[in-house]
């Protein structure tokens, strides 16, 4: 998948900022995660990047506030209204910034079912 206006750049799943921390960023202790350091995941400079266990990644985005969600309730609600006009769920996906498979997910009520 590509998309070049957007950071979810794939090559089979293996998104930017880890390509760009595989190249650039020594990993001595083997760390599985790679961990933007500003917050922003759109920002895949290696400076702004380095490799984290899972458990000092959740830790670093609870101290600096991260968003858990990409999608606010509203956002959800445009988008099923969308999904009710018709439109694919890759075209839902391509204007929110999400994958099709949240898409999948909100349609079915997997997750966001409280929002109608």
């Amino acid at each position: 998948m590509f998309d070049f206006g957007h950071t979810i750049y794939m090559w089979n799943m293996i998104v930017i900022h880890r390509l760009v921390a595989k190249a650039f960023l020594p990993n001595p202790g083997n760390l599985l995660e790679v961990n933007h350091i500003n917050g922003c995941k759109t920002d895949n400079n290696v400076g702004k990047l380095e490799w984290a266990t899972g458990s000092n990644n959740v830790l670093h985005a609870y101290r600096t506030k991260l968003r858990k969600t990409k999608l606010s309730e509203i956002q959800v609600a445009e988008i099923k209204n969308l999904i009710k006009q018709g439109l694919t769920q890759r075209e839902i996906a391509s204007i929110y910034g999400v994958s099709h498979s949240t898409i999948g997910e909100i349609n079915r009520c997997k997750i966001w079912a409280s929002v109608a």
